[in-house]
Order: C-alpha cells, then sequence, then structure tokens
C-alpha cells in the first residue's frame, strides 16, 4: 500500500500492518517523518513512519521512553507500540496544539530539542511528544530543571 503525503513522500506499508493500525490524516511532519493520526482511534493516538533511509529516530524515541517513563512520565506523551513491517512504526498517545500560555515555565534539562512544536497538550498536561534527543545520563533519575521562554521559542 502506497500513502501520499501532500505528494512529496511515498511511504510503503505494508497491508498486514494497515490492519493492524491503519493511518488516518496527516497531523504533522519534520525533516524525517510523517505522523498520521492513527485511523483506528484518531483522537487518542498517532503513528510516526521515517520518511528516510533508516528507521533510528522511531527506534531511539521508543528507547527513551522505555528509560524516561519511570521517572519522567508527566513529561512526555507514552509510546504505546514499535512495530515493524517493513519498516518501524511508532504509535503514541496524541497530543494537541497550545498556547504557549499553558506550557511550563521549566522542564527538564534532559531534553535536547525544545521547540514548541515538539510538545502539546495530553489530557490536562503539556507533554513532549517528540523526545528522541534527550540528554544522555547514566542513571536517568530526575535531574535539574531549565527555564523556557515558550513566546519567544522558535516554532
Amino acid at each position: 500500500m502506497t500513502i501520499n503525503s501532500q505528494d512529496t513522500h511515498n511511504f510503503n506499508i505494508s497491508d498486514k500492518f494497515q490492519d493492524i493500525a491503519p493511518f488516518g490524516e496527516v497531523v504533522g511532519y519534520g525533516a524525517e517523518r510523517v505522523v498520521f493520526a492513527a485511523a483506528s482511534d484518531p483522537k487518542h493516538f498517532v503513528v510516526k513512519v521515517c520518511i528516510g533511509d533508516t528507521d533510528a529516530i522511531n527506534i531511539q524515541e521508543y528507547s527513551n521512553y522505555s528509560m524516561l517513563r519511570w521517572n519522567f512520565s508527566k513529561w512526555v506523551a507514552p509510546c504505546r507500540l514499535l512495530e515493524h513491517e517493513g519498516r518501524q512504526l511508532l504509535i503514541m498517545d496524541r497530543t494537541y496544539p497550545t498556547e504557549p500560555c499553558n506550557y511550563p515555565q521549566h522542564i527538564p534539562q534532559l531534553f535536547l530539542d525544545i521547540k514548541k512544536h515538539n510538545w502539546g497538550m495530553l489530557r490536562s498536561s503539556v507533554v513532549c511528544h517528540d523526545y528522541h534527543k534527550v540528554k544522555k545520563t547514566t542513571s536517568w533519575k530526575k535531574g535539574g530543571m531549565r527555564y523556557v521562554d515558550w513566546q519567544t521559542m522558535p516554532r
């Protein structure tokens, strides 16, 4: 099955995976991934598909979640499944855009790629939904916080 996103990217996704988590509309994209609403539950889940030659970003984000969920669960959107059907597909809880006034003034220092579009509202909290780039530590314990001026932060 081929999925076209704004006529700029082609994705070959097996029919087998399409039955597990069919794709809905494109809800976001970056240089290396496209994010689809999960057609089976578009209000609550997304499917991240890598568009490059490597699936390393999805694998890294899932690996980071496996560590972060213990001490930083309130800061990250949960990863639900990393599936391999011809390509690594990452299923996560869906977040929604929110106003800068809702963003936390301080976030853990471990987040390295701090942009407004990497954060969103999940239920009643603002969380990071793009955290494949985090500071590597040996302990993954709670660390320091950093101030973020979201008003001047790039989109």
